[in-house]
């Protein structure tokens, strides 16, 4: 198996590293029922960027700016996966 590139190293460090050390939230989000709701709501933060994050309904917004698999730009139709309450997105 051929070694990861460092672009997703640092990106697999950086999510590590969010995880440990968690993230405390001051502001309250709306709530959201279902994940068809999450993700009704979801929009490119910056559509002029060629790789965005993504904000959901409940007012979270993704930690990656792209795929950690193939690099590409996040897909607003896949459900994020929560790590310590945070999204991550995938493409």
């Amino acid at each position: 198996m051929p070694p990861l590139p460092l672009r997703s190293i640092t990106i697999l460090v950086a999510v590590c590293f969010v995880t440990a050390i968690g993230c405390e939230r001051t502001q309250e989000r709306p709530t959201v029922r279902t994940v068809d709701d999450l993700l009704a709501g979801a929009r490119y933060i910056d559509e002029g960027d060629s790789l965005p994050r993504i904000e959901y309904a409940d007012g979270s917004v993704t930690l990656n700016d792209r795929c950690m698999v193939r690099q590409a730009k996040l897909n607003l139709k896949l459900s994020p996966v929560f790590v310590n309450g945070l999204p991550i997105g995938f493409c």
